[in-house]
């Protein structure tokens, strides 16, 4: 189903972008052995929305952590899939944790007025009507506003985070489309493709 708000599909299907692939495989839960639903849980459950993140940044880290720590306990497969899963949380928690919390006191500031824009601006409407194919081109093409929409409005209020924030989603896009088998990438819409393609995005990363 199309998510009918900008921030559950930013992080239900990305920037965030590989939580486009993370958070759609998460909520098949039948797909899930029971280890690895055990230790995602915790995680699953936090507010998806960039305010809760930015102004929770430390608990939704430890949560990441104590979920990392969980995983080891599972089987070799569960760990490459929780290492998947949770890209969006390892990218801001570990990878480029220090870089961001220099960034936070701008970001915390703003971050709640730029996700009910980017909400506004970026909200689609499932029809029952429509078929799975329009539904994903729909949701595919509400991944690049967002994703976009977050990048622009974060850096025009913090324009000291902007590298940080570009570098991250390159980085999100990056993950996306390793993930992601080519010969599905192949299949999929224009838009599903775009949000898959590096270059594509970098393009409208710069453009910005």
């Amino acid at each position: 189903m199309v998510a009918s708000n900008g921030r559950r599909a930013i992080f239900s299907l990305v920037i965030a972008l590989q939580c486009a692939a993370t958070f759609a495989q998460i909520g098949d839960q039948g797909k899930l052995s029971d280890c690895l639903k055990g230790c995602l849980r915790p995680l699953i459950k936090l507010d998806r929305s960039f305010t809760y993140q930015f102004l929770n940044f430390d608990k939704v880290c430890d949560t990441l952590e104590k979920a990392a720590g969980c995983q080891t306990r599972c089987s070799l497969e569960d760990q490459k899939a929780f290492y998947q899963f949770t890209s969006f949380f390892r990218l801001h928690c570990v990878e480029f944790e220090e870089e961001l919390e220099e960034q936070m006191p701008c970001l915390r500031m703003i971050v709640s007025q730029v996700d009910k824009k980017c909400n506004s601006d970026c909200s689609i409407k499932s029809e029952k009507t429509m078929s799975k194919e329009q539904k994903m081109k729909a949701t595919c093409k509400q991944v690049e506003c967002n994703t976009l929409c977050y990048f622009e409005n974060f850096s025009k209020h913090c324009p000291d985070a902007k590298d940080l924030l570009m570098r991250i989603n390159v980085r999100q896009t990056q993950e996306l489309e390793m993930v992601t088998p080519k010969h599905q990438i192949e299949k999929m819409e224009a838009e599903c493709k775009n949000i898959h393609d590096l270059n594509y995005m970098k393009m409208k990363f710069v453009a910005i």
